[in-house]
């Protein structure tokens, strides 16, 4: 998996913040139908992902992250099956244009 150390190692769609931001907001209203409230991005980055933390609308709080590599989904599910709620769910949003920049 390449590391992405900073915006600019993701794909032209989403390397700046406002692009995310922009990017993040047409994903969580095509996929789960509310609008984003709130947009912050945590103290730290990781090594493989940007990640922003989102409120929307119905007051649900959504960690989202942007990934050039496929999310193995299926740690996610084995470890919410052994360690219960306190693994939150994980989905896959997707969306035609960033697949093209392969993200």
């Amino acid at each position: 998996m390449p590391e992405i150390t900073c915006d600019e190692d993701l794909p032209n769609l989403p390397n700046t913040p406002t692009m995310q931001v922009r990017c993040v907001k047409k994903l969580i209203l095509k996929h789960l139908g509310s609008a984003v409230d709130r947009v912050d991005k945590p103290p730290m980055q990781g090594m493989f992902s940007r990640t922003l933390f989102l409120i929307i609308k119905d007051k649900r709080e959504i960690v989202h992250q942007f990934h050039t590599e496929p999310l193995d989904l299926n740690a996610f599910k084995t470890a919410r099956q052994a360690l219960g709620s306190i693994v939150p769910g994980a989905t896959a949003l997707e969306d035609e244009e960033l697949l093209a920049q392969g993200v």
